[in-house]
This record gives C-alpha cells, structure tokens and sequence, in this order.
C-alpha cells in the first residue's frame, strides 16, 4: 500500500508520481497498470477533484495485489457531496473511465471524509 495526504492545491504532484513510480518498481508492478495507476492519480487529482482540494484534504490510498494482478486506488475528501463523474469534466472522466475497470463513488456522511472514490485499474 501507499498512502498520500494531500491537503492543498499545491502539493508536490511531481512527488507524488516518483513516489508512485517507486512504490511499483518496488512491488513489481506491469508496466501498464503502473500507467493506469498514474492515469487515475492524475485525472482524480489534479482535474476533476482539483476545485476540492482548494478547500478540503484529500487522502489518496494506492494498493496492489500481486496474486491477482489488480490495484485500487482509493480517494477520500470532505465537503458535501460530491461526485467527481458529475463534476463537469467530461473529458477527465471518459479517460479515466475507459482507462479502468471499474469507479464507483459512496457519500458516507457519518465518516471524517464522507466522500469515497474508488477507483480499480484494468489489466493492460
């Protein structure tokens, strides 16, 4: 697992990709899940979520199961309701979307961070 916290605009985003790139080179992770895995960094983060992050922390949370071949990566932020697939970018989530097998998102508002995107990468 790798864990981030992220709690404003300007986090180190090129950081955060060595880290990324560490942690799958570690863990021997395919080259074209590693791909995916940064694709939905990227896209969650740094565009459809990005408009959060100027007010709310954001914990991002990045596991890898080498017996099935599949990583997930998780997103949990504060605030109201809001799901990034409504958001209004439309082309952040049609990459993302086709990039991965599945994105679900839950409102849990008993939690700290109610907001929960879940993201689980595509076998390449």
């Amino acid at each position: 697992m790798l864990e981030f916290n992220i709690d404003c605009q300007d986090y180190d985003f090129i950081g955060a990709g060595t880290r990324i790139d560490r942690f799958c080179l570690s863990n021997l992770i395919p080259s074209g899940i590693k791909y995916r895995i940064r694709l939905a960094f990227e896209e969650l983060l740094q565009q459809m979520l990005w408009g959060v992050l100027a007010k709310e922390p954001c914990h991002v949370l990045i596991e890898y199961a080498e017996s099935e071949e599949r990583a997930v990566v998780t997103v949990r932020y504060a605030g109201g309701r809001f799901n990034p697939a409504e958001g209004g970018n439309d082309l952040s989530y049609r990459l993302l979307k086709a990039s991965v097998e599945d994105l679900t998102y839950e409102y849990d508002q008993d939690r700290g961070k109610p907001n929960i995107v879940r993201v689980r990468i595509r076998e390449p």
